[in-house]
């Protein structure tokens, strides 16, 4: 796929650092499908396109690799990662549900009414994506959605960790097309009673809704 054009080059901003700035471009890119699943990254179009030297996009590239964006082979190629095996791609799904279900578990009970209804309404908002055919837009309102979540948590080491792992770990589940052998009513159904256990502050009913809608085998689904 042909690189979009960017009207203004990338300049750092005070306290960021150029690599950091290259990396959020790239891993956009990838997660939004720009550059596709198994695309191949040559160093002199990304500098092109991004306005920068190559060790900025080096760096990127090494940081989005170890996280699982990107496929490296030295002498050989560099691109972005394939879409994973079914149970791969399954695995990721579940393990995002730990990680989320542990941060519903901790911020739930600490969540002021207003932050309550505004998470509830996101998830809502992925619901209506999920119900308009929306699989992959619906996959990124609901991982941002228990992204902003767990940014109540007051937790800098979970904030950290989701921070780490999230983006490889969504990419999988999100190409792996895990959302497409859901049973849709029963995701729904997850869906509106997450949102209404978030609502109403029931950490319990939020964490088990959540382990449903991230079809864990623990799960009531």
């Amino acid at each position: 796929m042909p690189l979009p054009a960017i009207e203004t080059p990338i300049t750092p901003k005070e306290r960021v650092l150029l690599r950091d700035i290259v990396r959020e471009a790239l891993r956009n890119a990838i997660m939004d499908a720009t550059l596709l699943p198994g695309e191949l990254l040559k160093d002199d179009a990304l500098s092109e396109w991004l306005g920068v030297s190559r060790t900025p996009i080096r760096e990127a590239i090494n940081e989005l690799g170890r996280i699982g964006l990107i496929e490296l082979e030295p002498n050989r190629y560099t691109r972005v990662a394939n879409p994973p095996s079914h149970d791969a791609a399954v695995a990721a799904l579940h393990t995002l549900g730990v990680l989320y279900v542990g941060a519903v578990d901790i911020t739930v009970p600490r969540l002021s009414p207003t932050q309550r209804d505004v998470l509830a309404d996101e998830i809502g908002a992925a619901e209506a994506l999920l119900e308009a055919g929306k699989p992959d837009e619906f996959h990124d309102a609901l991982i941002t959605a228990f992204n902003h979540l767990a940014e109540h948590a007051n937790n800098s080491a979970l904030v950290k960790l989701l921070q780490d792992t999230v983006d490889g770990l969504s990419y999988k589940a999100k190409v792996g097309r895990t959302w497409a052998g859901a049973d849709r009513q029963t995701l729904r159904r997850g869906l509106i009673d997450y949102g209404g256990a978030v609502r109403a502050g029931d950490r319990k009913a939020a964490c088990d809704a959540a382990e449903r809608i991230f079809q864990m085998p623990s799960g009531g689904a």
